[in-house]
């Protein structure tokens, strides 16, 4: 038996990381849908005045992030469960034909979840998300420049499964006159 082996690999998930779906060849794994609403990191701006920057410093840091709605479960309906949509089928996106070319989208009707509610959860309003607030200490180090990112873990938004992501400060000095 001779030929070539591609480790499982399908041609339809091959040709779609080249071409992608605009040729019909199927999805790439980072176009198909999350069921997250929402990304773990997020950044925020640093004022730091010169000298912080140089010597180094302990800043309080107030934060807003996302915490999943414990209401609905993070789903955003009111009864917790979600249906699958009719529109795109699940998929979370809709395809166009025009002659022999088909073009992707997102599926308007669940913004791309693949998932719809029938009622929205009336503490998150269908977002699946709150907003929460917290104020901490974090240690910067000395001889940061401007656009230098520090990573703060475990300060980002949190999942459903109570883990969070990591916060980035984005260090913005002030230049020595």
């Amino acid at each position: 038996n001779q030929g070539f082996s591609f480790g499982g690999a399908d041609f339809s998930d091959i040709f779609g990381d080249i071409f992608g779906s605009a040729f019909g060849f199927g999805s790439s794994a980072r176009s198909k849908k999350s069921s997250q609403k929402y990304e773990a990191d997020f950044m925020i701006r640093l004022d730091l005045t010169f000298k912080e920057a140089v010597f180094g410093c302990t800043k309080t840091i107030k934060s807003q992030y996302k915490q999943y709605c414990k209401d609905c479960n993070g789903t955003g309906s009111e009864d917790g469960k979600v249906s699958t949509c009719k529109e795109c089928d699940g998929k979370g996106q809709v395809f166009l034909r025009q002659g022999f070319v088909a073009f992707g989208q997102t599926c308007p009707k669940c913004n791309g979840t693949g998932e719809t509610i029938t009622k929205k959860c009336k503490k998150c309003k269908g977002e699946g998300f709150v907003m929460a607030s917290e104020s901490f200490e974090v240690p910067i180090p000395q001889g940061i420049d401007n656009e230098m990112r520090v990573r703060v873990s475990g300060r980002g938004n949190e999942f459903k499964n109570g883990v969070r992501g990591d916060l980035y400060l984005l260090g913005a000095s002030a230049r020595m006159k």
